[in-house]
């Protein structure tokens, strides 16, 4: 399977290393964090990635980023898509294709701490 790329620019999330995503990842929500009042939340939903026959636990980037740019973690929610899938036929091939990867995603729910 080839991967389509939507853009060549650098600063384009979808263009980066995961190593260099999470780095951007850090600098983004630490300009949000001081605009956020105590205890509000911060909710992200991410599923991980098959690369090259290896999974990239994408949802441990998210989570160390965030917790760099002083968020707290308070829970992880997996949303679990299989019945979704399994209602469009056989991954909804052509149609509406999900790859096997993405029966699952993770609800990641930050808070900014007093």
């Amino acid at each position: 399977m080839e991967v389509q790329q939507y853009s060549s620019d650098p600063h384009d999330l979808g263009t980066m290393t995961h190593e260099e995503y999470a780095n951007a990842l850090t600098r983004i929500y630490k300009g949000i964090f001081p605009l956020m009042k105590p205890k509000t939340h911060c909710v992200i939903n991410v599923n991980d990635v098959w690369w090259e026959n290896k999974r990239i636990p994408t949802h441990i980037y998210v989570v160390n980023a965030l917790q760099k740019a002083g968020f707290e973690l308070r829970n992880i929610l997996i949303w679990d898509k299989r019945n979704l899938v399994n209602k469009v036929g056989i991954f909804g091939w052509p149609n509406n294709y999900i790859k096997l990867g993405a029966t699952f995603e993770y609800i990641l729910d930050f808070w900014r701490p007093v």
